[in-house]
């Protein structure tokens, strides 16, 4: 799609030029002339469609970057360290129903369904003028399959974020508040002045839209429009609702028809789906794009927004790491790279990793299943005091740990690691790329973030305007579509399958051949802890977990720590303004604790 993005940037013009006053939802017709006026053409129709892509990113709070504020600050795997309290309160579920984040999330979404709603009001009438016929009538089809399927991808976002409760919840009812729908053509304000539908009738119209894309998209696009919803696209998020409404048979055909796709293959390298110079690869199925080479905007704000090495706004949580690492092994090698690992640490701790070394040289040659177990064992050993006031490993502990217990490969793309890792910068005076070391004390998000972007020279050094990047968010993946699988056939009892699901994830990782069977396969005996793990390990960062954790019904054990509170985090709070000014809500429709 970025190919087409002179189109989407003439669409986003006509968006925000024609934009109503209104503060909250934006949705009057964003296109000024009348339905019947503007879509009279197929070009004109084009530049509406388009104009519903753009409001991925035409929203701040969306793909912009800030969605991963909500979505990742809140499950611990990153953390804001700015004094900004919009932010920080995700930090520890301190935010409110006035968090202009939150009141910026729920308004993106809905701006797609009111473009879409739009676009498919111009594209029905003109369909039933009956001009149109065979491959114009199938471009208008695919035009209009694009956005029923944004639009169910919206709705799929706002009822899992606002409904009231996931559908795998012990408390959930079909009945319970879910969000606002809307699926006419919206011109005033006022129309979306109505009550809540229930979640079961959001899931029911996201399966909808969803269905209906499906049997409109093409299979595939050519080059110069890569990037567009495809039927895989409907096929992958109608199977992810499957999962969240429990119905496995029919997620399971959903997943069996990508599965059967041979255009569909795991990349061999996890990291390329991070790199902006692998768009639209063989294991995406859909995918926001951004280029911001063409004219400053639209390039996502990413890299300021979550990168370390930038305005240092975020860092990733040890905790995080912890989950990246196995086994303890204590043998020659493991305690010479722990000896290695002294001069990394910060403080009066860096003599603990001394006295660790020393009470472990005993048990050379033995494996421990997790850390816990092998600080059980030393525990009486030593006189250190393991754990900071705040929970975390004193630093010498944790950098003792972070040698003798191996890392899962994953974690080298996840993050960027404190005193290892390298960035590369551009000097505009010599006109080279010089490379630097990431020389901070805390790990940086690195998943989106590229090391060869320095916000200051990113104009000389020929990437666009400062602070804005090229990079596509690969929002739905093929590893995706393992992983639920992988959980479909485990619900169906059959196990074997399952393992061979999370063995391909595994095997790829690991940089072996994905359908071979290979020394690092795993056969775990408890299946979906597994699948909850090689789920984190391979969607950690992108803003995936919050919504597993909560499916899962695990969010409450994980997150508690952080300030999570069961009867009221299972969801966010419907927004103060729509409250105060949707007049068919009462304040009474607030979601529970908020």
């Amino acid at each position: 799609m970025n190919k087409n993005i002179k189109q989407i940037l003439f669409a986003l013009v006509l968006l925000i030029s024609s934009a109503c006053t209104d503060d909250f939802l934006k949705i009057n017709d964003p296109y000024n002339p009348t339905a019947a006026s503007f879509y009279t053409s197929l070009s004109n129709a084009q530049y509406a469609v388009n104009g519903v892509y753009a409001g991925f990113y035409s929203n701040d709070q969306l793909y912009f970057g800030e969605i991963f504020y909500i979505q990742m600050f809140s499950t611990g795997e990153a953390e804001y360290v700015h004094p900004e309290s919009r932010y920080t309160d995700f930090n520890n579920y301190n935010y409110s129903s006035t968090n202009g984040l939150i009141k910026g999330y729920y308004q993106g979404w809905y701006n797609i369904v009111g473009r879409a709603n739009n676009a498919i009001y111009g594209l029905r009438t003109m369909e039933n003028t009956g001009k149109y016929s065979g491959d114009d009538l199938t471009r208008l089809h695919s035009m209009l399959g694009q956005c029923y399927f944004l639009r169910g991808l919206a709705y799929s976002n706002l009822v899992r974020s606002f409904g009231v409760r996931m559908p795998s919840n012990p408390d959930y009812s079909p009945e319970l508040p879910g969000v606002i729908i809307s699926d006419t053509i919206l011109t005033q304000r006022e129309q979306m002045y109505k009550v809540r539908s229930s979640c079961g009738d959001v899931y029911n119209s996201v399966v909808k839209d969803l269905k209906l894309a499906e049997s409109l998209l093409p299979a595939s696009w050519s080059e110069a429009e890569a990037g567009k919803a495809t039927k895989g696209s409907a096929q992958a998020y109608l199977g992810e609702t499957y999962m969240y409404l429990q119905k496995w048979d029919s997620a399971k055909i959903a997943f069996d028809k990508i599965i059967a796709n041979s255009a569909y293959s795991l990349v061999p390298n996890f990291a390329h789906n991070f790199d902006y110079k692998y768009i639209n690869n063989s294991e995406s199925l859909f995918e926001v794009g951004f280029n911001n080479m063409v004219i400053g905007y639209p390039g996502t704000y990413i890299f300021r927004l979550l990168a370390l090495q930038s305005w240092g706004t975020s860092i990733v949580r040890q905790s995080t790491i912890e989950k990246f690492s196995s086994s303890v092994v204590i043998n020659n090698k493991t305690l010479a790279d722990a000896l290695a690992s002294k001069p990394t640490v910060v403080g009066s701790t860096r003599a603990y990793v001394d006295s660790l070394i020393r009470v472990s040289t005993p048990f050379i040659g033995q494996t421990f299943d997790n850390k816990h177990a092998f600080l059980d064992v030393v525990r009486p050993l030593t006189s250190i005091v393991f754990y900071k006031t705040d929970g975390t490993y004193q630093n010498g502990v944790r950098a003792f740990l972070n040698a003798v217990s191996p890392k899962d490969p994953r974690l080298a793309t996840s993050v960027f690691t404190p005193k290892v890792d390298t960035l590369l910068v551009y000097s505009p005076s010599k006109k080279i790329w010089e490379k630097k070391l990431f020389d901070y004390s805390n790990y940086g998000i690195k998943k989106y973030i590229p090391n060869n972007v320095e916000v200051e020279a990113a104009n000389a050094a020929g990437l666009g305007n400062n602070g804005f990047i090229s990079q596509n968010f690969r929002i739905m993946r093929l590893d995706d579509v393992y992983l639920y699988y992988a959980e479909v056939m485990h619900r169906l009892n059959q196990d074997a399958t399952a393992k061979e699901y999370l063995n391909k994830v595994v095997r790829r990782a690991n940089g072996l051949p994905i359908n071979t069977p290979s020394h690092v396969d795993i056969s775990p005996s408890d299946v979906m802890k597994e699948i909850m793990n090689q789920t984190y390990l391979e969607t950690c960062l992108e803003g995936k977990i919050w919504f597993h954790y909560r499916r899962w019904n695990i969010a409450h054990k994980e997150w508690a720590h952080y300030g999570y509170m069961t009867n009221k985090n299972e969801c966010l709070p419907i927004p103060q303004s729509e409250l105060e000014s949707n007049t068919g809500l009462k304040p009474t429709d607030q979601n529970p604790g908020y």
